[in-house]
Order: C-alpha cells, then structure tokens, then sequence
C-alpha cells in the first residue's frame, strides 16, 4: 500500500502507460482508505465467526449507502477523485462500524499500539 501511495504515477505510467496518469491520484486515495483497512485487521472476520453477523451487514449497507450517495455527488462535482474519496469513505465507514463492533460485542480493539486495560 505504501509503495501504491509514494509511486503512484511511476506505477500508472509503467502498466498502463501516460495517458493514465490522471488515475495516480484516485490510486493515492483508495490506497490510503486500504491502509486504514488495514490497520483495523480482520474485525469483520472476527465477528462473523463470533456469531455477530448484524454488524457485518449493518457495516456493508452503511458502505453502499455511502459509497454510491458520496460517490455521484462527489463525482458530479469533482470527477475521478470525487469518486475515489466517496469510494474510501464508504470503506473507512465501513471499518469504522465493524472496529465499534469488536469493541463493544468481543471486547477487543484492534488497532495497532493502542491498548485498552
């Protein structure tokens, strides 16, 4: 993800070539809604398996809702990166809901150097 965010036009340009490269912005934005993905680690799996689906599903819908209603606003108004910051919102809110699920149903919080005791 670090490597998408600080070579985002070389890797643009290298696989698809220059007249992509109005996509290494949008790329900078999805790839740091991935690293904060990332760093909540797998909540969702977590609550899945512990038998709290509804987070889950409360999360996914929350995601799509935010995702499409952020995305054309946002894209009708700022294009490509428009798209991409109601895209990485959807997945920020999404992880959001899910890291709140652990916490409250599992009482673990998954984040990395911070301890709850």
């Amino acid at each position: 993800v670090v490597i998408f965010i600080l070579f985002s036009q070389d890797i643009i340009i290298i696989l698809f070539g220059r007249e992509y490269i109005s996509a290494a912005t949008p790329l900078v934005i999805l790839s740091v809604a991935q690293l904060l993905n990332l760093l909540t680690g797998p909540v969702g799996t977590a609550l899945n398996m512990a038998g709290h689906q509804k987070y889950v599903i409360s999360s996914m819908v929350i995601s799509v809702i935010a995702q499409y209603g952020l995305g054309v606003l946002l894209a009708y108004n700022f294009g490509l990166i428009g798209m991409a910051f109601g895209v990485a919102i959807g997945i920020v809110i999404m992880n959001f809901v899910l890291l709140i699920g652990c916490i409250r149903e599992l009482n673990i919080v998954r984040l990395p150097f911070w301890n709850f005791n």
